[in-house]
C-alpha cells in the first residue's frame, strides 16, 4: 500500500508491505504500526543513533552531538552500494563473514550452514522458535556464538564479542554479489549473519546512512579522588 507520512517537517510517500507483525502495543501514547527499513534510511540519508534512540538528518547534531564526541567504527559505504543494506565485517573462528546491520531485526541470526562450515564452537541453548520472514515461517534454534567485529581503526582491530544468535536454516541471507571497479570484477561474499537492533543498541552504535559510516560515542576517562583513571562509557 502506498501512503504519505511525516517525519518532523519532511513529508514522504512510500510503499509499505502489509504483514502480520508482532510489534509492541505502543510507544508512549502512539501505537506502533509499521517498520521503516534500511532501504528507506539509505535512500533519504538518515542517521539512527542507538546511543539515545534518535533519528537525525546528519550525524552532526549541533544540540546533542558533535563529531568530536564520536569515533570512527566501521565503513559501510561500499558494501551498502553493492548489497543495498549496511554490511559490516565479522570474524568467526578466524574467517571473515559479512554481517548485515539490520535495523528492523529483533534478533541476531546466523545461517546454521555457515556456522558448521566455519567450525564455530557455539553453545546451544534450550530455546527453539518459529520466525516469520520474507521466505515464510522457519524453525530456528538459539545458541551463544563467540565472534569478533573487525574495525578499520587501529584501536579496535579485532573487538571480541559473545552474543546469542538464532540459527537459521537459510543458506545465505543475501547471496554473493559481483561489483565492477576500475574495469575489474570483484565477487563480494554472501551475507551469512544478521546483527539486530537490540545488539546495536547495546553497543550504542550510530549508523550514518549518508556518509556510509558506523560511529560509536567515545569513552571518557574520569579522575577519582585517589588520582586513578577510570574508563567510563559515554552513556554511564
Amino acid at each position: 500500500v502506498k501512503t504519505n507520512f511525516t517525519l518532523g517537517d519532511a513529508i514522504f510517500q512510500e510503499t509499505f508491505c502489509i504483514a502480520e507483525l508482532d510489534l509492541p502495543k505502543s510507544v508512549g501514547n502512539y501505537p506502533l504500526i509499521g517498520l521503516l527499513g534500511n532501504h528507506f534510511l539509505t535512500e533519504h540519508h538518515l542517521v539512527i543513533d542507538y546511543s539515545d534512540f534518535t533519528l537525525h538528518t546528519s550525524v552532526i547534531n549541533q544540540e546533542t552531538l558533535s563529531v568530536s564526541e564520536c569515533e570512527f567504527y566501521f565503513p559501510i559505504g561500499g558494501m551498502v552500494a553493492a548489497y543495498g543494506v549496511p554490511v559490516v565485517p565479522m570474524n568467526l573462528n578466524g574467517q571473515q563473514v559479512a554481517a548485515m546491520a539490520d535495523t528492523g531485526s529483533t534478533h541476531n541470526m546466523i545461517a546454521s550452514k555457515t556456522a558448521e562450515e566455519k567450525k564455530v564452537s557455539f553453545k546451544m541453548m534450550e530455546g527453539e522458535d518459529e520466525m516469520n520472514g520474507i521466505g515464510g515461517c522457519v524453525h530456528v534454534k538459539e545458541a551463544v556464538v563467540p565472534f569478533s567485529l573487525i574495525s578499520m581503526t587501529s584501536d579496535h582491530d579485532c573487538e571480541k564479542k559473545i552474543d546469542s544468535f538464532k540459527l537459521s536454516p537459510s543458506s545465505h541471507f543475501i547471496s554473493a554479489r559481483k561489483v565492477t571497479a576500475d574495469n575489474e570484477t570483484v565477487l563480494l561474499p554472501p551475507v551469512d549473519a544478521i546483527l539486530g537492533s537490540p545488539f546495536m543498541a547495546r553497543q550504542g552504535w550510530i549508523l550514518d546512512f549518508s556518509l556510509g559510516v558506523i560511529y560509536k560515542k567515545k569513552s571518557r576517562f574520569l579522575i577519582d579522588v585517589t588520582g586513578n583513571e577510570s574508563d567510563e562509557d559515554e552513556d554511564s
